[in-house]
């Protein structure tokens, strides 16, 4: 493998039990308000980031708690741009209470697909980002608009790509709805994590894709996301390459 270095990162601070995935990950993605999350929740994340050096990142969403954000909201596109800035400024205020940064921005679940779709929201959402936080870089999926936009914007991103999850094509993943959106076996996420570190995709069609990617995600609401997020962690570690945030 010819790669020197990548971050692992994880959604976490969702509801579900991801306290011991912080010693394998570089940097995080905190729910803060939209989809899940709550001033508990918030600096209990906050705090264990800050115990395993990990890098924190806001995790905003469509405002749905009912739908844990997975569901597209056509709301008026001023009311969801107050809504991120608003999640993501409460995360902020208890960084600064904690004695700690804000260091990215990664859109969750509906939103997070709606802008890779969608160049004018995107462009919407990351201006107003760009104003309220620009000390804060993006995390994107790889070879997206968000990522193009992004970098045209000049904020500073990392490509991302998914550890636990399976593609369609080259920027979009299986839905959830289908059996085969989760990946769930050792062996199928040791070779689906062989394929990522060598800059490349295979989809579940078996088209195999070019790809760049700074970061890694794992899911804490994957169901064996703890066994997962200590297997990729062993196997980046096996193999010399060095994890760590993308900035």
């Amino acid at each position: 493998m010819k790669r020197q270095v990548i971050d692992i990162n994880a959604d976490v601070g969702e509801g579900f039990d991801d306290a011991s995935i912080y010693r394998c990950i570089s940097s995080c993605n905190i729910a803060c308000g939209g989809h899940a999350g709550s001033t508990t929740s918030m600096l209990f994340a906050i705090r264990h980031a800050k115990t395993y050096n990990v890098a924190i990142g806001a995790h905003p969403s469509y405002p749905d708690k009912e739908n844990f954000g997975r569901k597209y909201l056509d709301i008026p596109l001023k009311d969801l741009c107050d809504s991120l800035i608003d999640q993501i400024s409460t995360l902020r205020r208890l960084c600064e209470q904690e004695h700690m940064s804000l260091h990215h921005i990664k859109f969750h679940g509906a939103l997070y697909h709606a802008m890779n779709t969608n160049p004018d929201l995107t462009l919407a959402i990351l201006e107003a980002c760009k104003q309220q936080f620009s000390a804060c870089g993006i995390y994107a999926m790889s070879n997206s608009i968000v990522s193009i936009i992004a970098e045209d914007l000049g904020i500073q991103y990392a490509n991302e790509v998914f550890a636990d999850r399976s593609y369609k094509t080259q920027t979009e993943l299986v839905s959830r709805k289908n059996e085969n959106a989760l990946i769930k076996s050792s062996k199928a996420a040791e070779q689906h994590l062989f394929n990522l570190l060598n800059d490349c995709i295979r989809t579940v069609d078996g088209d195999i894709f070019p790809v760049q990617s700074q970061t890694l995600c794992i899911h804490s609401d994957t169901p064996w996301a703890v066994t997962l997020s200590h297997q990729v962690f062993s196997t980046i570690q096996k193999n010399g390459i060095k994890i760590s945030p993308p900035w």
